[in-house]
């Protein structure tokens, strides 16, 4: 086995191309129907602010983590913008597919962490090796929602 694939797997996130496009369509086709709703203006800019707000805070949210270390089995890293470390699990509530990666975790004090990870938010080489690893790693490994250490 090469060093590169014995070593821990190690998840530096990007900022996603796909997420930002969904996430601004969403917004700007709330924000058009807002416009050409017969509704008071008023009413239009105060949901105006809201889809401003609900947008940055889309923003941030999407920024929240930095990197994902895989260290053996079902044992992780997380660190999030700040540079905080957290050792979280796996649950068996994880999804993978050809453009998409759902990581289900739990950290220490059991509160759940969904991390959607789309396909151009890895490099290509990354995004691959967290697929082969979640398919090879058995379903007995993954420690089944709410079950305690």
């Amino acid at each position: 086995m090469s060093k590169e694939y014995a070593s821990p797997l190690t998840l530096e996130f990007q900022q996603s191309h796909v997420v930002w496009f969904y996430l601004s369509v969403v917004h700007i086709l709330a924000a058009i129907a807002l416009l050409l709703s017969t509704v008071v203006i008023f009413f239009k800019v105060i949901v105006s602010m809201l889809l401003l707000v609900s947008f940055l805070y889309q923003k941030i949210k999407l920024s929240r983590y930095k990197e994902l270390v895989w260290l053996a089995d079902n044992d992780w890293l997380l660190i999030d913008a700040t540079g905080n470390e957290s050792n979280v699990h796996l649950t068996s509530l994880s999804f993978s597919s050809s453009w998409l990666v759902i990581l289900a975790l739990r950290n220490e004090n059991n509160k759940a962490i969904n991390l959607v990870l789309p396909f151009d938010a890895l490099t290509k080489e990354s995004f691959r090796r967290l697929k082969v690893k979640l398919t090879i790693l058995k379903p007995d490994a993954l420690k089944p929602l709410g079950e305690d250490d």
